[in-house]
């Protein structure tokens, strides 16, 4: 969710805030302390402002 309105050359624009609720599973895999793979599918739902998909 986008908490604060866009400000593109000092201009407030209002009611453009992106807001998107998505839900599925996430698998994470740490082969060493200093690499993370993760693998996610996510469905979404009540999708403002933005493109609406899933992510895989």
């Amino acid at each position: 969710m986008q908490v604060e309105d866009d400000r593109p050359s000092g201009r407030v624009i209002e009611d453009r805030r992106t807001r998107k609720f998505a839900i599925g599973p996430k698998l994470g895999y740490w082969p060493s302390p200093t690499v993370a793979v993760y693998a996610q599918i996510q469905k979404e739902y009540d999708v403002r402002n933005a493109p609406r998909g899933e992510y895989y």
